[in-house]
């Protein structure tokens, strides 16, 4: 019998959301929706949302998730960023 491969996880599985968005998403305008959440480690997270459209080309998906990979990675270049807050980080930018 071949071995039964295990369900992926889904990326977000591990971090608790209230569910209640602070900003709403706006799918006609690619605007996303923003929710409260709380990392594996407890700290306090705001987590993007963009909803997909059923049916629809989801190509313009893919480049917003492209281009927020690339701005996470330039933040994380930031030398001792992991020692302060995100948003100090951004604001030396």
């Amino acid at each position: 019998m071949p071995p039964v491969k295990a369900k992926p996880k889904l990326f977000l599985a591990e971090y608790k959301s209230d569910d209640a968005y602070l900003v709403g998403p706006d799918q006609t305008h690619g605007r996303p929706g923003l929710l409260p959440a709380r990392d594996p480690m407890g700290r306090d997270v705001l987590v993007k949302v963009w909803p997909r459209i059923e049916g629809a080309n989801q190509d313009d998906l893919e480049q917003i998730w492209r281009s927020e990979i690339r701005q996470l990675q330039r933040l994380a270049a930031v030398p001792r960023c992991a020692a302060r807050t995100w948003a100090n980080c951004v604001m030396r930018q």
